[in-house]
């Protein structure tokens, strides 16, 4: 069959559907998300391109791309370049046309249930592409918008940021065939089946993550206080400012037992000053009877690092360096490449900093040497504040710990195994602190890290099967599968 040849008196729909899409999808995509939008966004956007001229289709699928990063411009521009920004905007842009015309292809000459499922399997493919080979990690997944649907983002300890991408496009690419066939007159083959299959894929993914949440409540354990405030363009180099800032939170923070973090870069020394840094929190960790962890810029003249200092109650430091610079903005800084693990407040805590947590391949390496918990210093751009907080406590559900993520010019936050936020605070001019207890880790780890993503990369073979079929159908001159 062929939707294409369809005559529509309307042709001003296509447009506005595409729009409507894009506009659904810049939410999703934005710091702000609705979670709702990217479970329909899908919907208008394959209805626009069905119903769409074929010569028209690229277009339809570039504007509703383009229009799907309106909203995360700016913010791309702030974090990165103008130039990084357009580049990923196009990149996206052309990502969603071919996608939605591969769909729209699929619908018109094999069936409805393989054209649903084009959209997931696309993106979820995307998603594990970016997770193993981009600079940004995972950032820039749809799976992120769930942020007010606990139970969907529970399927991050099955497949990763992957499968919540798949689930919540799939109900609006069924909901997509449906309006178009309804529009169009003409029948596509297997609706009911692909609705079918979107149901209860939907139903099983929040079922699956409801009994998960009502698992038994975890035990408190040791306390965290996190200590932040905002601004100080370029870190502190002076270690009497330092103390002058944060010495009073510091002292009253660090108590037999307690692990302090502090936030990313606070201090900007050289290897001399660092020495003085060092020789001041280590005697008050051990006087204290404390943990200490503070984010520190070492720069030597010749290679400067972005380092988490550790400072333990029984006076060993340990200095991890942070491996995932943000591009551009830390050209400046030489990457790490070693995990670091304390022995407190927990015998396996790891260490991280701020945008290392945006690789779920880290999380799992960590989970997998039997981590309980994160403890997370970052400095964020405010207006990302939320949904950073949203992305550490997706980590945490994947690796099956705990996350202490204390960011300035963002959101401190302690989250637990199942990414619920047990204590947060928004960083202010003045210094706050967050107190709250790292719950128990859970007692094996997710699937997730021991499979890692087999589900992306499942999607991506599938998805180019079905492009491949296309092709071959092309080639043989079928419009009709037997």
């Amino acid at each position: 069959m062929n939707l294409q040849g369809a005559k529509f008196p309307f042709p001003i729909l296509v447009f506005t559907l595409a729009l409507l899409a894009g506009a659904l999808l810049a939410i999703g995509y934005s710091n702000d998300p609705i979670w709702w939008t990217t479970w329909v966004a899908a919907a208008p956007a394959l209805a626009a391109m069905l119903m769409a001229p074929q010569r028209m289709r690229w277009a339809v699928g570039l504007l509703i791309g383009l229009s799907a990063s309106v909203l995360s411009l700016s913010y791309r521009v702030e974090t990165g370049s103008l130039a990084a920004a357009v580049v990923i905007a196009i990149a996206y842009a052309i990502g969603w046309s071919s996608t939605l015309k591969l769909a729209a292809t699929v619908a018109e000459r094999m069936n409805a249930v393989l054209a649903a499922l084009i959209l997931p399997f696309s993106w979820a493919a995307i998603d594990t592409l970016l997770i193993h080979f981009s600079p940004h990690g995972s950032m820039g997944s749809l799976a992120y918008s769930q942020g007010g649907m606990l139970a969907i983002q529970q399927l991050a300890s099955l497949g990763g940021v992957p499968l919540i991408t798949f689930v919540v496009l799939l109900p609006g690419s069924a909901a997509g065939l449906a309006i178009a066939n309804a529009r169009g007159g003409k029948s596509i083959r297997l609706l009911p089946q692909a609705s079918a299959l979107a149901i209860v894929t939907s139903v099983a993914a929040i079922g699956f993550g409801l009994i998960r949440l009502d698992a038994a409540p975890l035990r408190a354990g040791p306390v965290v206080v996190m200590i932040a405030a905002d601004g100080h363009r370029p870190a502190r180099r002076d270690w009497r400012e330092f103390i002058n800032t944060y010495g009073a939170a510091l002292d009253r923070a660090a108590r037999p037992g307690v692990a302090v973090v502090l936030p990313e870069a606070i201090l900007r020394v050289d290897e001399a000053r660092l020495r003085e840094a060092r020789m001041a929190l280590s005697a008050l960790a051990s006087e204290r009877e404390a943990t200490i962890v503070i984010g520190v810029v070492v720069d030597n003249g010749q290679v400067a690092t972005n380092n988490a200092l550790a400072f333990l109650a029984d006076g060993t430091t340990y200095n991890y360096v942070k491996q995932h610079l943000v591009p551009g903005l830390e050209a400046d800084l030489t990457p790490g490449s070693r995990d670091l693990f304390i022995g407190s407040p927990r015998p396996v805590t790891g260490i991280a900093i701020c945008k290392d947590m945006h690789f779920p391949t880290l999380a799992r390496r960590y989970a997998s040497e039997g981590a309980t918990a994160m403890l997370v210093p970052a400095y964020d751009f405010d207006v990302d504040a939320e949904m950073m907080m949203r992305v550490a406590a997706i980590r945490g559900i994947e690796g099956g710990f705990a996350v202490a993520r204390t960011a300035r010019d963002g959101m401190s936050a302690l989250s637990d195994p199942y990414g619920r936020v047990i204590a947060e605070r928004r960083s202010g001019a003045q210094v706050g602190e967050l107190v709250g207890q790292l719950p128990q880790a859970l007692d094996a780890p997710p699937l997730y890290v021991r499979i890692g993503d087999v589900f992306g990369w499942f999607s991506l073979l599938a998805w180019l099967a079905i492009a491949n079929a296309v092709r071959l159908r092309r080639t043989n001159g079928s419009t009709a599968i037997s």
